[in-house]
């Protein structure tokens, strides 16, 4: 925080965190609509493209975790096979899990503090 009080990364952690909510939504969307039918290559290169997004600021932001965790989930679906995947592996799933565990948990303390 700057003199008095003042936190200079306050509108920017506020954007950030108005994004992360928007990112969890899509991200949960597409797991939901899988189902059995599996992933589209739009949907991995949007899972993607939010995770990276996030990747990048999270850290610089004060959340360490959640940066290393959406560092990881793209890094999974990166390692997948760009076409249609009918099933997604298990160990994707679970990291991408766990990191809207990890935005959920960011957002709610976002709204304690």
């Amino acid at each position: 925080q700057g003199q008095g009080g003042h936190d200079p990364l306050a509108p920017i952690r506020r954007s950030f965190l108005s994004h992360l909510a928007d990112r969890c939504l899509a991200i949960d969307a597409i797991l939901e609509r899988d189902d059995g039918r599996g992933i589209t290559a739009e949907e991995r290169d949007l899972i993607i493209h939010h995770t990276h997004k996030t990747a990048g600021i999270a850290a610089s932001l004060g959340y360490e975790d959640l940066g290393r965790l959406a560092g990881d989930v793209e890094s999974a679906w990166v390692h997948m096979p760009s076409g249609h995947v009918d099933v997604t592996p298990d160990p994707v799933l679970e990291v991408t899990r766990r990191f809207l565990d990890e935005i959920e948990r960011v957002l709610d303390e976002d709204l304690v503090a």
